[in-house]
């Protein structure tokens, strides 16, 4: 068995010099605008299309559209699009253009089905298909205001829960930086774990608290080891491993973590931690 040596940056005068890892930082800051950002891809998105649907609005000439293929898609949402191909007035050119469709839209038509259509005369590549005059009929800016508010109203708070979330983990990690004991800790187990298409390692490890009493405990966001690429990933796997430090609280010795942790990093008095990412 190897010998179980102290951390450096752990062996100061509590409490001990901690902060947020590089990753953390970018964390706290990243994530209450990702609603924005989103929201900002959505909105680019949308006002093209409605800008197409507006230009059809307002100058768009009506003809007749041939359908020459349905196709129906398959995933975790199902959708529909019709190919149809026209030919404009001023250019004796066909047009091919693929839409989305509704699926009562898809099991009504048929292949060699004749639709209504709007083209614009200046491009006849921006084309829409126009059962009883729904693009004349409907707001193109309505549905993108309905779909950012939507999008607002969750995304805020999913991400301001979600920024909470992980300051707390973080604040709770600093603590027992700052002012946990250190000792050793003995791995029991380590398996792979699964949640969804996610994989880690969950380590089961023991320690003796202050009071001499054993308390078990996991830890369970390490990478899978033969997954790993990154040297600083290697690196960080192999510190929580091959030299096993736990940090508890004196006070409550359940509250504990694995050393190193992954939000919040000890410095050492003479250089920073090598696992500040």
């Amino acid at each position: 068995m190897t010998e179980w040596n102290l951390p450096p940056e752990l062996a100061q005068q509590l409490p001990r010099a901690a902060g947020p890892t590089t990753s953390t930082k970018v964390s706290l800051i990243l994530t209450p605008l990702f609603p924005l950002f989103y929201v900002f891809l959505i909105f680019s998105i949308c006002i093209s299309h409605d800008h197409e649907l507006d230009i059809l609005k307002q100058r768009g000439i009506p003809t007749q559209a041939m359908i020459t293929a349905l196709n129906e898609y398959h995933g975790k949402n199902s959708s529909w699009a019709a190919t149809y191909s026209f030919e404009a007035a001023a250019v004796p050119t066909k047009y091919l253009i693929h839409e989305a469709i509704s699926w009562q839209e898809f099991r009504s038509l048929g292949v060699g089905a004749s639709i209504p259509i709007l083209y614009d005369p200046e491009d006849p590549h921006i084309a829409g298909i126009n059962f009883n005059d729904r693009i004349h009929t409907q707001n193109p800016y309505q549905d993108m205001i309905r779909l950012i508010s939507f999008m607002m109203a969750f995304l805020i708070p999913f991400s301001f829960l979600l920024t909470l979330f992980v300051y707390y983990r973080y604040r709770k990690e600093k603590y027992l930086l700052q002012w946990g004991h250190a000792v050793q800790a003995n791995i029991i187990s380590e398996k792979e774990i699964r949640s969804g298409k996610v994989r880690c390692t969950e380590i089961t490890y023991k320690f003796m608290d202050a009071k001499g009493v054993e308390i078990q405990s996991k830890r369970n966001d390490l990478p899978i080891k033969g997954d790993i690429r990154s040297e600083k990933t290697r690196k960080f796997f192999d510190a929580v491993v091959t030299n096993p430090t736990v940090l508890f609280d004196e006070k409550n010795s359940s509250k504990n973590i694995l050393y190193p942790s992954r939000l919040a990093v000890c410095l050492s008095p003479v250089k920073s931690n090598p696992f500040l990412r």
